[in-house]
């Protein structure tokens, strides 16, 4: 009896142990590093970042970029004006977050988004040169260059890849493809078949796009995003 009442004193001991060293391994602060962002690529200034653990608090810079002590196992609070709270888990390895957040489309808030030089949805319609749709696809067209040039006006098709001439930098355009950025070469190997919408973004809406758009940006949607 008191051999076994021995071995639970002692398989209690081992238990508050293991308690113990997981509690100071979740105690145990480090500095995380991050990125908040909106629109995919616009920096956030001013976000509010909270690690609820740690009780730290700091706010991102004028690139959007942040650094924040968190405990091995913290939650990340990213708050604003323009845009949705969002929730971040900091895990053990974890040491730089790029952390996108969402914005809060509302009269209000557009008109401040467009005052900092970010251009919403919304916005960017007041800018576009033109919007195409078609559900069924562009089949009737043999390659993306017809394509674009039966539904997009403007665009100048002399150097062999489509670029707007009255922009003034000579430039391509930069082309994005269900939400991804890509160089003006993904034409030659999209089929028209497969773009259900077409839209243009054009002067000072490039400024969601930074420095990849001086030359305007096609938009296009295609089958397999919808």
């Amino acid at each position: 009896m008191k051999a076994i009442k021995v071995d639970l004193f002692r398989k209690i001991l081992v238990s508050m142990s293991l308690i113990l060293i997981c509690h100071s391994a979740n105690g145990q602060t480090r500095v995380v590093n991050g990125v908040v962002t909106m629109f995919h690529d616009v920096p956030v200034v001013n976000a509010e970042i909270t690690a609820k653990k740690s009780r730290y608090e700091t706010y991102s810079m004028e690139d959007g970029s942040f650094s924040i002590e968190c405990n091995n196992r913290d939650v990340l609070m990213i708050r604003g004006v323009l845009f949705e709270t969002k929730k971040v888990k900091v895990r053990k390895r974890t040491d730089n977050l790029v952390v996108n957040v969402k914005f809060v489309s509302s009269p209000e808030n557009i008109e401040i988004a467009m005052g900092y030089g970010a251009y919403v949805d919304e916005a960017n319609k007041l800018h576009s040169a033109s919007h195409a749709e078609n559900k069924s696809g562009y089949c009737q067209y043999s390659n993306m260059n017809d394509c674009l040039r039966a539904n997009v006006p403007g665009l100048d098709f002399t150097k062999g890849s489509p670029y707007f001439s009255d922009n003034g930098t000579g430039q391509y355009p930069l082309v994005v493809v269900d939400g991804v950025n890509h160089h003006i070469n993904i034409l030659n190997f999209m089929s028209p078949c497969d773009v259900v919408s077409i839209d243009v973004v054009r002067h000072q809406g490039t400024a969601l796009y930074g420095v990849q758009a001086p030359g305007g940006v096609i938009i296009l949607t295609t089958k397999g995003n919808n």
